[in-house]
């Protein structure tokens, strides 16, 4: 059985096309699912799929990306590997021993991609767990050209490739 993994749009629908025979499904999965649960699916051509449906926001990548990261005004960085990632925000494993509180404001820097694009981003603490910080990207109304860029990046490096 083939698996693959559905986002939940903000309608509370997703779409499932299966690979087969091109058979669109639309689901509405606005009752009963909260979080990531799994279900099964039998197409008409008679191929079934088991379906992750997730109602994150973005999808998360997992990934070992060296980066850095600094407390709000502070001028030191603060060495950190990066393990999960998304669009609005990603998850690090620091180096050293440092003191961070949710609801700190960081400077995450990391390098990402084929064209070693580095992003830049202000982020709030949610979560801490050990060592491991999992951050929100703040949003900026005013984006400059470049910010722009790194956005539309990020976006198609968290996007999950089609397994052939």
């Amino acid at each position: 059985m083939d698996s693959r993994t559905l986002y939940v749009r903000k309608d509370f629908t997703t779409v499932f096309v299966c690979p087969a025979c091109d058979n669109t499904y639309n689901l509405d999965v606005s009752r009963g699912i909260k979080g990531i649960v799994s279900i099964e699916i039998k197409c008409s051509c008679g191929n079934d799929y088991e379906l992750t449906v997730s109602r994150r926001r973005y999808c998360r990548k997992h990934v070992v990306l060296p980066g850095r990261f600094s407390l709000g005004d502070e001028k030191q960085d603060h060495p950190m590997t990066v393990e999960l990632l998304s669009q609005g925000g990603l998850q690090f494993a620091l180096h050293e021993k440092c003191d961070v509180k949710i609801g700190d404001v960081v400077i995450v820097e990391l390098e990402f991609g084929e064209n070693h694009i580095i992003l830049k981003r202000e982020a709030i603490v949610r979560n801490l767990v050990g060592r491991r910080i999992g951050v929100e990207f703040t949003s900026h109304e005013e984006q400059n050209i470049y910010e722009r860029y790194c956005e539309t990046a990020l976006a198609l490096y968290t996007i999950p490739k089609e397994k052939n």
